[in-house]
């Protein structure tokens, strides 16, 4: 096995071939198990799955119905000033955020944790202390954390095929949904889930903060927040233009999705490539209320 590992490694072509032949071999498999979760998806939507392990989530369906909230991103334009002036508003925040709770006295009013390697980030998530976590039940194990996170579930952003399962990503639009206990879908951003979980709980005025959607620079996250290794931030860069296109898309059909619902999303990060959304300032935000 490793002299095979090591053949495919060096002959590109090899590589592509094999990659290929496995995604084809286990589409079945793939699609078994997809087809299983739309069902279950589509139980839940009707209230007949009752039992669910989703079920915590039910007691944020439109909690926060017409009021205003913050998403909390961890770009690299997030400063501590910012986290200062945010205190007392509805916040949402994710994955690499916890780690700046050492020099901030701010906490967000619901975290999702939604990110590949979250165990590098369980202790920050220990010592935080906060009041409410989601996540999807492949990110985190009720059993081998201290916290009692609440789950959702999450669909792929892509569509599949028969064939191929696994299919590109980065040009197609997700689909956008808006009952966070029947599932969410993914859109190559944790953002884009916040944003539905965020709608289900009511929300009609949306802003961001710290979404940069750029994976360009010589960091991917706010300088604090950051836990990804040079060599993960060097594949970033490389595929920087293919994730800005991911993330976009994802943007968009929520913003297609808030215009037909009256709900309004607005950008307050300072800088950013993310021009989907109209842009305001924070602070002239903050002062109308």
């Amino acid at each position: 096995m490793k002299k095979i590992i090591e053949f495919l490694s060096k002959d590109k072509i090899a590589y592509k071939l094999a990659r290929e032949m496995w995604w084809i071999v286990s589409s079945p498999i793939v699609n078994a198990l997809y087809l299983f979760k739309l069902f279950c998806a589509a139980m839940r939507k009707r209230n007949i799955a009752l039992f669910s392990k989703y079920n915590d989530i039910r007691q944020f369906d439109n909690k926060h119905s017409n009021e205003r909230c913050f998403i909390v991103c961890a770009g690299p334009s997030l400063t501590y000033a910012d986290l200062e002036k945010l205190q007392g508003e509805l916040c949402f925040s994710m994955n690499t955020v916890v780690k700046v709770f050492k020099k901030t006295s701010w906490r967000p009013t619901y975290y999702i944790l939604n990110i590949d390697g979250s165990e590098r980030l369980k202790e920050w998530i220990d010592k935080a202390h906060l009041p409410y976590v989601f996540t999807t039940d492949k990110k985190i194990r009720r059993q081998e954390w201290p916290i009692k996170p609440i789950l959702f579930s999450s669909l792929p952003y892509r569509p599949y095929t028969i064939l191929n399962p696994h299919t590109s990503t980065y040009q197609y639009k997700p689909k956008f949904s808006s009952n966070a206990f029947s599932f969410v879908y993914g859109g190559g951003t944790t953002a884009y889930k916040v944003i539905q979980i965020a709608v289900y709980m009511g929300f009609k005025e949306i802003y961001f903060v710290g979404c940069d959607c750029d994976y360009s620079g010589a960091t991917a996250h706010f300088p604090d927040a950051e836990i990804c290794t040079d060599e993960e931030i060097l594949r970033a860069n490389m595929l920087a233009k293919r994730m800005h296109a991911l993330m976009t898309n994802a943007h968009c059909s929520a913003k297609a999705y808030a215009d037909k619902h009256g709900i309004n999303i607005y950008n307050a990060t300072r800088g950013g490539k993310l021009e989907v959304y109209e842009r305001v300032n924070l602070d002239d935000v903050l002062e109308k209320q």
